[in-house]
């Protein structure tokens, strides 16, 4: 019978690790059953300020606003993940105890 060896990991960073912030995602499956996670950022543009005003010595700016009544949302597309079954098996149980305060 064979001795068991020490196995030892070791984490380190690669030069293109990036931490990116996303509130949404889209899950679907490709045709050879990988998990793919697309994850996204969501917000409103900012308006631009296209004109200043100042009257009584208050100041009004006066906005660019590209259509009227229309909220426009910008969709950033941060980075998609593939992963197999097994590996999305164990990130929901691992997020599950996460988020039900079993580990912190």
């Amino acid at each position: 019978m064979s001795e068991l060896q020490k196995i030892i990991y070791t984490n380190e960073k690669s030069n293109q690790y990036m931490r990116l912030y996303a509130n949404t995602t889209n899950i679907s499956v490709n045709p050879e059953n990988v998990i793919i996670l697309d994850f996204f950022e969501e917000y409103v543009p900012p308006n631009f300020i296209v004109t200043q005003n100042i009257h009584n010595g208050e100041f009004h700016p006066e906005y660019q606003h590209d259509r009227e009544k229309i909220l426009d949302v910008t969709r950033e597309h941060k980075a998609t993940i593939l992963l197999t079954f097994n590996a999305a098996k164990n990130l929901v149980e691992t997020l599950s105890k996460f988020l039900d305060g079993e580990t912190k």
